[in-house]
């Protein structure tokens, strides 16, 4: 849009004389070039916080990562301390990794039983 609106002011400046003899508002020719240039400051603008707040991103990311890691390493621990202890074990088991092991294993049945 940037570009076709000063495409537009431009073009129109090279051929006044035709625009004047329909009647055309020559005046929205540089209204179209400010508009342009007002766009192009407020994308240039855009880009600029995009990019400040990718840094903040990657933090975000890499504190999830290290959390991530630290609950692992204690889910595991606790799974290796309390396998004999159902009641304390269920507290260091995840129901999601249960469910997508569970879906995994009915799938991989279902492709055996089709083969037969």
């Amino acid at each position: 849009m940037i570009q076709d609106l000063n495409d537009i002011a431009v073009l129109g400046k090279e051929n006044i004389a035709p625009l004047q003899a329909i009647n055309f508002d020559v005046a929205l020719l540089d209204e179209a070039a400010t508009t342009a240039d007002a766009l192009s400051d407020l994308l240039a603008q855009a880009t600029t916080d995009r990019e400040e707040n990718s840094s903040a991103m990657v933090v975000r990311d890499q504190a999830y990562t290290h959390l991530k890691q630290a609950v692992d390493a204690v889910r595991a621990c606790g799974q290796y301390l309390f396998w004999r202890n159902d009641e304390r074990l269920k507290g260091y088991a995840s129901r999601y990794l249960r469910k997508v092991r569970a879906g995994a294993k009915s799938a991989s049945a279902n492709k055996s039983n089709e083969g037969e």
